[in-house]
């Protein structure tokens, strides 16, 4: 029995990588590229979460409000119902997201803190006094 025509299947892990990592080029083989290049190029759908993907990425490297907004409209205008439901979700926030556009600045100093000071509550937990607890965080600060 002759084997009819199969698509060639496509790992979904490495079309993630193809549509957000703008270093997809260093990361997949030139003719997985190609191959979905050639995907890209047939299918309407592919096509315009590239172009989202593409618009995307640019709101950061430009820090721009303007590209954002534009982004915004081309989700709004699309096919794809999640990432219009994911926009939504981000409008609601709208300070917080431009500030994240245009500042560098970010609390993972913070952050990082805070993960330290609950993992040694935690390895603490009932063991002692709240003086030593004191005492741990202290010198786990300095050293």
């Amino acid at each position: 029995m002759k084997r009819e025509y199969f698509p060639q299947t496509v790992s979904s892990r490495k079309l993630t990588i193809y549509l957000t990592n703008k270093y997809y080029g260093k990361i997949l083989l030139p003719k997985e590229i190609e191959t979905f290049d050639m995907f890209r190029n047939n299918n309407p759908l592919l096509n315009e979460l590239w172009n989202i993907s593409i618009k995307f990425r640019g709101v950061f490297e430009n820090k721009s409000i303007t590209i954002f907004q534009e982004w915004i409209d081309l989700v709004a205008n699309s096919s794809f119902k999640s990432l219009k439901g994911f926009v939504k979700g981000l409008m609601q926030d709208w300070e917080a997201i431009k500030a994240s556009i245009l500042y560098a600045d970010n609390n993972g100093i913070t952050e990082g803190n805070v993960n330290r000071l609950k993992n040694i509550k935690r390895q603490m937990y009932g063991r002692a006094s709240f003086e030593l607890l004191r005492r741990k965080v202290v010198l786990s600060n300095t050293g």
